[in-house]
């Protein structure tokens, strides 16, 4: 039996305060995902569960970072959809040996999703 709960946060409070910055507040099995506010809001419905990501830095702002305190806003949210998504490594935090299993090997992947704006 699939259980499927809801999730609310701010954007803000996506950002995970490691000591060296890197990409953080990843939900995956998603299946519909609401951004905004009262007036002015954002649904995405994916044709099948899907990875998300809405942070307050890009990702080449997490990436030259070597200390939070080096994270620089543009003033933008970077919202990253992936219809599938790896992560950053397997059994030890020194290495990324992904097991096999948890690959995802190359070639086409076709991602449908429906955009509303209200």
């Amino acid at each position: 039996m699939c259980i499927r709960d809801r999730y609310q946060s701010t954007i803000a409070g996506q950002n995970v305060p490691y000591i060296v910055p890197c990409e953080c507040g990843g939900h995956e099995d998603t299946v519909w995902l609401k951004l905004g506010e009262e007036n002015r809001t954002l649904i995405f419905y994916g044709a099948k569960p899907f990875h998300f990501s809405a942070l307050p830095y890009s990702t080449d702002a997490y990436a030259k970072a070597a200390y939070q305190d080096e994270l620089t806003g543009d003033g933008f949210y970077y919202l990253n959809l992936d219809a599938y998504h790896a992560g950053l490594g397997g059994d030890t935090g020194w290495t990324k040996n992904i097991h096999p299993e948890y690959r995802i090997g190359k070639g086409f992947y076709p991602f449908d999703f429906t955009l509303q704006w209200k």
